[in-house]
């Protein structure tokens, strides 16, 4: 799921709605299943909220292609939403077999979401030492 927070004027993804997700999806076809909505923002009367989501297996994406984007975006690489620097996003994999959330917000790290604390504890176990102190 994406959320791509732009103004109500901005149209670029009116216009190109597959480029938030075309070159990490392997299949053209699996494109055509994109849901699209408009949201209104809740920060002033002008922003709004494109959310893009994709019911879709994890062979069928290129994930390790999609994140090292994320972690390049605010580099100036510009890959996911090339053409379009007025607007931000953020991208969610959520896994609904495991019931997680998983969201790199950039090169600095991620959050990751889980309905029970069973289901962390493995992260917990295997990357203690990645986490910060207050978590």
């Amino acid at each position: 799921m994406t959320n791509v927070h732009t103004f109500k004027s901005n149209n670029y993804l009116q216009k190109n709605p597959f480029n938030v997700y075309s070159k990490f999806i392997k299949s053209k076809q699996k494109l055509y299943q994109l849901s699209h909505q408009t949201l209104s923002e809740l920060e002033g009367e002008n922003g709004v909220i494109h959310r893009f989501s994709l019911i879709c297996k994890k062979s069928e994406i290129r994930y390790a292609s999609l994140l090292k984007a994320i972690c390049h975006e605010d580099m100036d690489a510009q890959t996911i939403l090339r053409g379009d620097r007025r607007s931000g996003y953020n991208i969610y994999l959520i896994n609904q077999t495991k019931q997680m959330i998983y969201h790199l917000y950039d090169d600095r790290g991620c959050d990751i979401i889980a309905a029970s604390k069973r289901n962390l504890h493995a992260i917990y176990e295997n990357y203690n030492h990645w986490l910060l102190d207050y978590n």
